[in-house]
């Protein structure tokens, strides 16, 4: 499982009942709940893209979504 980089960062955030697993379990595509409800998968971090919220020519071309990135 490929995540943003963003759940590193605040890995705080994300322990206990509020672990990614459990988010992603939760708000995941229905189609991938019951993959996501079982775990046991790998989860490695994606580089971040810095032009995800550029509005100008830098985030232009950014392509990348999150829930393809997950899938």
């Amino acid at each position: 499982m490929e995540i943003s980089k963003i759940f590193d960062w605040y890995s705080g955030d994300y322990e206990g009942e509020n672990s990614v697993e459990k988010v992603l379990a939760r708000f995941g595509p229905e189609t991938y709940r019951e993959f996501l409800e079982e775990g046991g998968y790998r989860i490695r971090h994606q580089s971040y893209h810095w032009g995800l919220n550029d509005q100008g020519e830098t985030g232009a071309d950014y392509r990348h979504n999150f829930l393809r990135a997950l899938f």
